[in-house]
């Protein structure tokens, strides 16, 4: 019987370990009472030690997470393209990435490598191809018009189900592009800048 006590107590143990490395006081706002904005109370310090930076609708640890692996990946291209021997997958990478970033041969080929598709898009004469047409784009991961995915369900978040979205709004949501107020026609006139 002592078997089952002794893991008993070693899994409250890690637990208690792994929640205290999680929880970090400094994120805390002491200033206000738990019972009066909890949220206030768990996320205030963090909150106020990390504000949204201008080029972002939100923040969050999520935010603070993406932009630190992208550093990170940054630092894996840029050594990879500077590479003096380069076995294969960083001479593969470092090239792939040197061409991306080579500014003045992407602006001299303007459109050229797109006008191919463009054309395509622009030769349609019915809506009757448009199936096809989006069929090509999709198949070369372009999600004109729509994309399905798999996301959670709902209702039951052990499964998947498929889901559908409709693509290409580069604001948040349709309201962006309607709301007649200045703050919205200057967030419009931003984008579009």
């Amino acid at each position: 019987m002592k078997t089952p006590a002794l893991a008993a107590g070693a899994a409250l143990l890690l637990l208690q370990a792994s929640l205290h490395a999680q929880v970090d006081p400094k994120n805390f706002d002491l200033t206000t009472k738990p019972a009066d904005d909890f949220y206030q109370y768990a996320d205030g310090g963090w909150i106020k030690d990390n504000p949204i930076p201008p080029a972002y609708a939100r923040w969050s640890v999520d935010n603070e997470v993406d932009e630190r692996n992208k550093a990170h990946l940054h630092a894996i291209l840029d050594a990879a393209a500077a590479a003096k021997d380069p076995d294969f997958i960083q001479k593969l990478v470092g090239d792939f990435y040197a061409t991306g970033m080579d500014v003045a041969a992407v602006d001299k080929a303007g459109l050229a490598p797109l006008q191919p598709a463009l054309d395509r898009i622009a030769g349609l004469t019915s809506p009757a191809q448009l199936p096809a047409a989006f069929a090509r784009l999709h198949l070369l991961d372009i999600f004109a018009g729509f994309y399905f995915s798999n996301e959670a369900d709902p209702g039951d978040s052990s499964l998947e189900i498929a889901g559908a979205g409709q693509s290409g709004l580069g604001l948040p949501d349709r309201d962006y592009y309607f709301r007649d107020d200045d703050h919205s026609k200057q967030i419009r006139a931003q984008y579009v800048a």
